[in-house]
């Protein structure tokens, strides 16, 4: 599945994706998240130690949708598996995002010892809105 392109944009901006994931007892897990799109993945961070990274491990299904800060009634939801779960040495991906989202060269909002995945996520469907858009 393609992302449009039409949508390219809010991943490269300081917009945030809200990912919804399955709990071990069936329930949906709604967290917000940095965001990034890799051609057509798109990848987030999460400690090892969070719920989101045990409900990912034990059901790769996710939802994650991106609402235009400009029209929040414009956006994209993109329904997928994860594709890969790698560790984040030394929090390269993630301090890489930091310019965009804190304006700052390393994320330190973890607490000492924390250790940090990065996920990709490969779409299965995509829906936007306004529709075709």
């Amino acid at each position: 599945m393609k992302i449009p392109e039409k949508f390219h944009r809010l991943f490269e901006t300081r917009t945030y994706g809200y990912l919804a994931t399955v709990t071990p007892k069936g329930l949906i897990q709604n967290h917000p998240m940095l965001i990034f799109r890799e051609g057509d993945k798109v990848k987030i961070s999460t400690e090892k130690s969070r719920q989101k990274y045990r409900n990912l491990k034990a059901d790769p299904r996710a939802t994650l949708l991106v609402m235009d800060p400009e029209n929040p009634y414009s956006y994209i939801e993109i329904r997928g598996k994860v594709e890969s779960m790698e560790d984040d040495i030394n929090n390269a991906f993630i301090d890489s995002l930091c310019p965009r989202y804190f304006g700052t060269d390393r994320y330190e909002k973890d607490p000492p010892g924390a250790k940090r995945v990065t996920v990709t996520i490969k779409p299965e469907k995509i829906f936007t809105f306004p529709p075709g858009a």
